[in-house]
């Protein structure tokens, strides 16, 4: 079947169905824009970015300035993860207001997931809500963050526990902007292809293993097929889960494979030890391994995804502190959590996934023990 995968072309439409005669293109492809059309009755556009992309995109913004006919302004945030808080929502709220912004104006968040994050929150929440696009800059946001409408930024006890559900009018996803992200960035968003791969995508599975080579380089300019090949996979799985399951209520718990694990580690190391990306990577692996110790997953498919995770996870695992008592308390605080018990999103197959939940602790620290080593 991989074979058989289609290669990108120009420039192709996906849309994510919120509700009845509800919904947004994600258009994706070498010559995919941010149309004057798009903006709608918006006269004034401020660009939410990072200073790295502005040096690397001050081109492309030029353009959309005059091409758009109307007063643009940028504004630049920090793109780490440690920059995903409230005072940081405070100065872009004060950046709209300076801006002057009304209710019809919009927000562009041109980015990597940080920024997309944070801008479609402060859309959310300004003046009640204004429109915002998302033009995602980096491979992790256009895999994954640019698209679905989870908007947010975290709080010193845990990830995005501070947020809102808050569509983008319209996704722009350029491949050819990663040409200038480093081979690092480029593995970060690698992980959340693999994810889709995992949880309900054998044939892209398939593919990621019959290409590692080709990816490890992790160069866009090496072999834009494969990248332009991952990249719509991910849309396509991403746009159908949203589709079906806008707010989390069903399917779309099964987009959280990864991260119930990876966001406590997160949260443990502070938001500055471990990136999200390599974050999600160890998550994965842990959770799948709580999967083979509960005995719903085969241990022919558990060294399959480790084996996969582990051609591209090459990087030691960090100086952590990893306290039990911390780990658990990072774990209770997770929006997955119910009636206070923390669930776990498990693979059972190559493709195919369970909820799991009253885990022993023993069990998952076991499990912690068996990927990372003993305990700091």
């Amino acid at each position: 079947m991989v074979k058989h995968m289609a290669k990108a072309i120009a420039c192709k439409t996906y849309y994510i169905n919120i509700a009845a005669h509800k919904k947004y293109p994600i258009v994706v492809g070498v010559t995919a824009t941010l149309d004057t059309g798009d903006l709608g009755a918006a006269q004034r556009v401020l660009i939410v970015t990072n200073p790295t992309v502005l040096n690397a995109c001050d081109g492309i913004i030029e353009s959309m300035k005059q091409r758009w006919g109307r007063l643009v302004d940028v504004v630049t945030i920090d793109d780490s993860e440690s920059a995903k808080t409230i005072d940081t929502v405070q100065m872009l709220i004060t950046a709209c207001l300076e801006h002057g912004l009304g209710r019809h104006d919009c927000l562009v968040a041109l980015g990597g997931g940080v920024v997309g994050d944070i801008t479609g929150f402060v859309a959310a929440i300004y003046l009640r809500g204004i429109a915002f696009f998302q033009m995602p800059t980096s491979l992790l946001a256009q895999v994954d963050a640019a698209m679905g409408g989870k908007t947010g930024v975290n709080h010193p006890r845990g990830k995005n526990l501070i947020g809102a559900f808050h569509q983008p009018k319209k996704t722009v996803i350029n491949p050819q902007v990663l040409a200038t992200l480093p081979p690092y960035h480029m593995a970060e968003g690698l992980f959340e292809i693999i994810k889709y791969g995992i949880i309900r995508d054998k044939p892209l599975f398939w593919y990621l293993e019959s290409h590692i080579a080709a990816i490890r380089s992790f160069s866009y300019t090496d072999c834009p097929d494969v990248w332009h090949v991952l990249i719509e996979k991910s849309i396509q799985n991403k746009a159908d889960v949203v589709s079906n399951d806008e707010k989390e209520a069903g399917d779309r718990e099964t987009l959280n494979f990864g991260h119930t694990i990876g966001h406590a580690l997160e949260t443990l190391g502070g938001y500055g030890l471990l990136s999200h990306g390599r974050a999600v990577a160890w998550g994965m692996l842990i959770e799948a391994t709580i999967a083979l110790q509960l005995r719903v997953l085969p241990p022919t498919e558990y060294q399959r995804i480790q084996a996969l995770i582990q051609a591209f996870n090459t990087d030691p695992f960090p100086p952590i502190t990893i306290d039990e008592t911390a780990f658990f308390n990072a774990l209770s605080v997770d929006k997955k959590v119910r009636e206070g018990q923390v669930r776990y999103v498990v693979p059972t197959g190559i493709g195919h996934t369970t909820i799991v939940q009253d885990v022993d602790r023993s069990a998952v620290m076991t499990a912690v023990k068996t990927v990372i080593g003993e305990l700091i």
